[in-house]
């Protein structure tokens, strides 16, 4: 960090943005409206916010994170606001992830294919988000929107009743368990 700090770099926080490991930064290298709207987000900067027009706001950044995403890691709500509010897409993790407990479900409850959405490098799911960081309840909430347990990431091939597994996430090993015991009596009720 003394480094980048040396050549003018402001620190924002720790992020992907700075981590980009494979040849994505060559084949869409960010111009530098997108660099400023990227910088904008994770300030939470509202002045510069407001001086970008006709822009997709659901767009990947070239690290694979959008916007939204990119607000909720730095904790940046009024930049999230904003986006929202000018056309950005809130999912249930982002609004999970940006502290807001109350919508989460509603997305879910408005939009229950999301709960099957796939995420980041790894294309899983919420409930295997809740297994890698052994968050209970964001785990009962995905398991309250049905989501489909056959759903593997693209990395290990592992749906979440095996990342809970592999990851000793005991209690929620058990809660997808009771789970499937549950749908499998009432298919068979």
């Amino acid at each position: 960090r003394p480094v980048y700090e040396q050549l003018g770099f402001k620190w924002i926080n720790n992020g992907r943005t700075w981590c980009i490991t494979d040849n994505r930064l060559n084949i869409h290298p960010p111009g530098p409206e997108e660099l400023a709207l990227a910088e904008a987000t994770g300030k939470g900067d509202i002045e510069a916010l407001n001086s970008f027009t006709n822009i997709d706001l659901n767009t990947a950044l070239c690290n694979g994170m959008r916007l939204l995403e990119l607000a909720a890691h730095c904790k940046q709500t009024a930049a999230a606001e904003w986006l929202i509010a000018h056309g950005a897409t809130c999912g249930a993790l982002d609004a999970w992830d940006l502290g807001w407990k109350d919508r989460a479900p509603a997305i879910l409850a408005k939009e229950p294919e999301e709960v099957n959405r796939l995420y980041g490098d790894y294309q899983y799911t919420l409930l295997h988000v809740a297994a890698e960081r052994n968050d209970i309840a964001l785990a009962r909430l995905a398991l309250s929107a049905r989501p489909d347990l056959r759903i593997t990431d693209a990395i290990h091939n592992g749906n979440p009743l095996g990342w809970a597994h592999h990851l000793h996430r005991k209690e929620i090993e058990e809660m997808i368990k009771a789970y499937i015991q549950h749908e499998e009596r009432s298919r068979n009720s």
